[in-house]
C-alpha cells in the first residue's frame, strides 16, 4: 500500500496502551495487533506510547536521543526508548518522564482508585511530546492515528500549533473511539498555553462541552476521520442512550464516521497451539476440549461427574456496565440447577463481595478468582461450555471472540460489537454461533441462558461449537478497512 509519491504510506499510532508493554484493557490489544496487520499490507507503522513501569521487561529496549517538550507555559525533558513489536518491524517509541508517568497506575492512583489531579496536564504533555517526537523522527508521516481521549487533542494541535509553522502540512489524522463513556472532561483552564487558543474553550468551541474542557469532543470535531470499534456501536453512539451527551456531535461527523470491528491476535488465541491450556484442539476435532473442561473443574475445586450440567463462565472486569446486576439477579437460582459457574476478573469490591456471598451458599458449584490472570483466562475459555457477556453496553468486546474461537458458546446482550459477532443459533437452519437477548432485563438474560443449556444437552451442540470456532476474527479484513479510512483522511487533507 503505497503513497502517491511511491513510498509506503506511513501511519503513526499514538496511544496510552500497547501489548506487550502496557495493558489495562482492549485498547492495548488493538494497538499491539493492528499495526502488525497493517505492516503485512505494506504500510510503514510506528507506535508511540508512554514509558511505564514494566515496559522494559517486555522486550529489548534501546535509548534514543532525549526530547525537549514545550507545552503550555512549561518545558519538560523526556527520555525516549525505542523497540519493535514482537514478530514485526513495527517501531515502538516510548516517552519517559518521571513526573507524569511511572506512577504505579496508568489512569488512576492505585492507592485511592481515583484519577490523578493533574490528569489533563499529563495527557496534554504526552500529546505534545508525541508530536515533538514525530516532528523529529518522521515529519512526513501521512496519518497520525489517535486512540481515545488521551490523544484526541492531536488533530487540533496540528491545526493550531504545527501547520502554521509549516510542520505536518500534509499529515492527516484519524481518531478511534474505543469507549465514548470516557471523554476526558476537565475544568476550563486545565490546558493553558498558545497551542490551544482560548476561543476553543469558549461556549460552543470545539473543546468546550457543558462548561468543561472535553478532549473527546475536540477530537471528534477536528480529526479528518473518526472510527469506532464496531458497526453497531457507530450507530448506537448517535443516540441519547449511548452517546453520553455527545450523540449530536458524533452525528455531525456521520460522513467521516466508520465502524470497524476489532480483530483478535490469532497466534495468541488459538486452541490448536495454546501452551497455556491442558490439551490442544481444533474445530474439526473439538472433543479434546473435554480434557480442558476437567482441568478447569479441578482448578476451581468444583463438582464433577457424568450427570452434571454445563460450565458457565465469565472473564471480565467486574463493573456495573458489564451486566453484573443481571448476573447477581439470577445467579442464586442458576446455581440451584445442575450447572457450575466460574468467574475470573477484578474490579468493583462491592459487586465482588455479593458474588462471594452467593457462591458461598452453593459449595462446589461456583469458583471465583478475583485477579487479572492471562493464563487462567485461556484455561477458562478452553474449559467452559457457555460464556456469559450480559453487558449494558459493549463498544466491541474481544472476550466473546476468544470464547467463540475456543468453543465456549456465548450468551450475550445484543449491543455494540456483541451484536456484530454473535448470531442467535437457529435449530432449523443449524446456523448461528450463540444466544442473544435484547432488553437489559434479568428475565430475558435468564431465558437466553436456558436456551443455551437446552442446546447443550441436544445433538445440535457440537454444530454450535463448530460454527463459532470456524468464524474468522483475524485482523485481516479489518486492517483492509482501515486502509479505506486512511485514504479518506488523506484525500480530505489533499482536497480540503
Amino acid at each position: 500500500y503505497t503513497h502517491r509519491m511511491s513510498r509506503p504510506v506511513h501511519v503513526a499510532f499514538v496511544a496510552t496502551e500497547c501489548v506487550p508493554f502496557i495493558k489495562v484493557g482492549g485498547l492495548a490489544d488493538v494497538t499491539g495487533s493492528l499495526p502488525k496487520a497493517l505492516e503485512s499490507l505494506g504500510l510503514a507503522v510506528d507506535v508511540i506510547i508512554p514509558f511505564e513501569d514494566g515496559c522494559a521487561q517486555s522486550a529489548p529496549i534501546e535509548d534514543a536521543e532525549p526530547l525537549r517538550v514545550d507545552f503550555g507555559n512549561k518545558t519538560a525533558l523526556a527520555s525516549v526508548r525505542r523497540t519493535t513489536l514482537p514478530d514485526s518491524k513495527v517501531r515502538v517509541l516510548m516517552i519517559e518522564n518521571g513526573r507524569y508517568f511511572q506512577r504505579g497506575g496508568i489512569y488512576v492512583d492505585p492507592s485511592t482508585l481515583t484519577e490523578y489531579p493533574d490528569q489533563a496536564e499529563r495527557w496534554f504533555f504526552f500529546q505534545q511530546a508525541a508530536l515533538t517526537l514525530l516532528a523529529r523522527e518522521c515529519p512526513l508521516v501521512d496519518v497520525i492515528h489517535c486512540h481515545e481521549h488521551q490523544t484526541a487533542l492531536i488533530p487540533a494541535l496540528l491545526e493550531q500549533a504545527y501547520r502554521p509553522r509549516d510542520v505536518f502540512r500534509q499529515t492527516s489524522t484519524a481518531l478511534t473511539i474505543h469507549n465514548l463513556g470516557y471523554q476526558g472532561a476537565f475544568p476550563i483552564g486545565s490546558v493553558p498555553g498558545p497551542e490551544m487558543p482560548g476561543h476553543l474553550s469558549h461556549p460552543g468551541g470545539s473543546l468546550e462541552f457543558c462548561g468543561q474542557l472535553n478532549f473527546m469532543k475536540c477530537g471528534i470535531l477536528t480529526a479528518d476521520a473518526v472510527t469506532v470499534v464496531s458497526p453497531t456501536y457507530a450507530n448506537e453512539i448517535q443516540t441519547e442512550e449511548f452517546g453520553y451527551g455527545l450523540d449530536g456531535v458524533v452525528a455531525q461527523r456521520r460522513p467521516d464516521l466508520f465502524g470497524i470491528l476489532n480483530g483478535i491476535d490469532e497466534t495468541e488465541w488459538n486452541p490448536q497451539n495454546d501452551t497455556r491450556i491442558q490439551a490442544r484442539y481444533s474445530a474439526p476435532a473439538p472433543e479434546d476440549k473435554q480434557a480442558n473442561r476437567r482441568h478447569l473443574l479441578q482448578t476451581f475445586g468444583l463438582e464433577d461427574g457424568t450427570n452434571r450440567g454445563p460450565i458457565l463462565a465469565m472473564v471480565s472486569r467486574i463493573d456495573h456496565h458489564k451486566g453484573f446486576d443481571l448476573v447477581l439477579s439470577i445467579l442464586d437460582d442458576l446455581l440451584r440447577s445442575n450447572v457450575r459457574f466460574v468467574l475470573v476478573g477484578m474490579g468493583d469490591a462491592a459487586i465482588a463481595s455479593r458474588l462471594e456471598a452467593v457462591a458461598g451458599a452453593h459449595p462446589g458449584k461456583a469458583g471465583l478468582r478475583f485477579a487479572f490472570d492471562n493464563t487462567l483466562a485461556h484455561q477458562v475459555m478452553a474449559g467452559a461450555d457457555i460464556f456469559l457477556m450480559p453487558s449494558r453496553y459493549e463498544p466491541c468486546g474481544l472476550t466473546q471472540m476468544y470464547a467463540l474461537r475456543y468453543g465456549a458458546v456465548p450468551v450475550v446482550r445484543a449491543t455494540g460489537g456483541l451484536a456484530d459477532t454473535v448470531e442467535e443459533y437457529n435449530p432449523e437452519t443449524r446456523e448461528g454461533t450463540g444466544f442473544r437477548f435484547s432488553s437489559y432485563d434479568a428475565n430475558d438474560f435468564l431465558h437466553a441462558i436456558e436456551r443455551a443449556i437446552d442446546a447443550w444437552s441436544s445433538p445440535d451442540w457440537p454444530r454450535i461449537v463448530r460454527n463459532g470456532m470456524e468464524r474468522d476474527f483475524s485482523w485481516n479484513s479489518s486492517a483492509k478497512r482501515y486502509l479505506n479510512v486512511y485514504e479518506h483522511a488523506m484525500k480530505k487533507r489533499r482536497n480540503p
